[in-house]
């Protein structure tokens, strides 16, 4: 690969040239719905994110496959290994474990916010409450995982977008045909007729599928579709969570868009069978969040900086120290102070 400067004295260009520059472009036109990568970037992080290994392509300029793979969803958002371990916040954890009971048993359904600034822990505690779930009460509720970006904090519905795959089982499907059956035959095993013609709805919404415009949704106008939409997906969502209990992740919602936002609110008046956990940092100018803390069901978090100890420990898990106890004071205190 060649990186750096082309170009006469007159006239000069920063450019990136090789067959791997090349290779990187043609599966970029690809990804028009995920990440994909090379045989090599798999074998190079295959060790800390987990792939699933996709048909293989053939790309212009190239007389072979190529093979192809992805990294699978999940690990975006609950991270594996010591490097994510949570020390401390025990209370917090109780808390998220006992309201975890609570819809596994009773159906009763709540929303937790997690609140802290930056690096004060908000993904590892969700990954560590994901393992506990995942490790005590295997199969019992189904675990779905969205994020907010600040990069698409005006995409529709993006914060929602992948919790919708997951509960219509998407993740496994490529094509866009095939995904939009599938969608047809969940929705029509939970949805009455009336309901399924709003099915196109989730165009736009959910990636790559394809599904033929009713009757119903080409005569809405632009502000009816809108309004319908988020009543549509709420609809969806109880109905999918009916026969087994939900467990929502939803991470950095200090920047969800506006209609992520409504369809929050609209799904926070009934939570049957639905556990939302969101994680934000202190946001009490966002008008929706305050009112979602007005509902019944809401209870916020807040992380405050872990303690001189629980730091001291962490340093000691995070460079693989036995006797956290024999860390320089001084290194515990620059520490505690960022």
């Amino acid at each position: 690969v060649f990186c750096g400067m082309v170009g006469t004295r007159e006239r000069q260009d920063y450019t990136v040239l090789g067959h791997v520059v090349n290779r990187s472009a043609r599966l970029a036109a690809l990804a028009t719905e995920y990440t994909v990568c090379d045989s090599e970037t798999f074998r190079g992080a295959r060790d800390k994110v987990h792939f699933e290994q996709l048909p293989d392509v053939m790309i212009k300029g190239k007389k072979e496959l190529l093979s192809i793979f992805r990294p699978v969803d999940d690990d975006d958002f609950v991270p594996m290994g010591e490097k994510n371990a949570v020390v401390g916040r025990g209370q917090e954890t109780a808390l998220l474990v006992s309201k975890f009971h609570a819809v596994l048993e009773t159906g009763r359904g709540s929303l937790t916010a997690l609140e802290a600034d930056p690096g004060c822990g908000k993904s590892a505690l969700l990954a560590k409450f994901h393992r506990i779930v995942s490790s005590t009460q295997p199969g019992k509720a189904r675990v779905l995982f969205g994020a907010a970006d600040q990069l698409d904090s005006l995409t529709s519905y993006h914060a929602f977008a992948r919790i919708l795959s997951s509960l219509l089982d998407l993740n496994d499907l490529h094509d866009a045909r095939a995904r939009g059956q599938m969608v047809q035959a969940k929705l029509s095993a939970v949805l009455d007729k009336g309901s399924l013609t709003l099915a196109p709805l989730l165009l736009g919404i959910v990636p790559n599928l394809e599904l033929d415009e009713t009757r119903t949704t080409m005569r809405m106008s632009r502000e009816s579709r809108h309004e319908v939409t988020s009543e549509f997906l709420v609809q969806v969502l109880r109905a999918l969570c009916k026969s087994q209990p939900a467990i929502i992740l939803l991470e950095d919602v200090h920047w969800m868009d506006p209609t992520s936002w409504r369809l929050l609110k609209v799904l926070a008046h009934d939570l049957y069978n639905i556990m939302i956990v969101l994680t934000t940092r202190p946001n009490d100018s966002h008008l929706v969040y305050s009112q979602l803390k007005k509902h019944d069901v809401f209870e916020r978090v807040l992380l405050p900086p872990l303690e001189a100890a629980d730091v001291r420990q962490l340093i000691g898990v995070r460079l693989g120290i036995d006797r956290p106890s024999s860390l320089p004071r001084l290194l515990v205190d620059l520490v505690v102070a960022k």
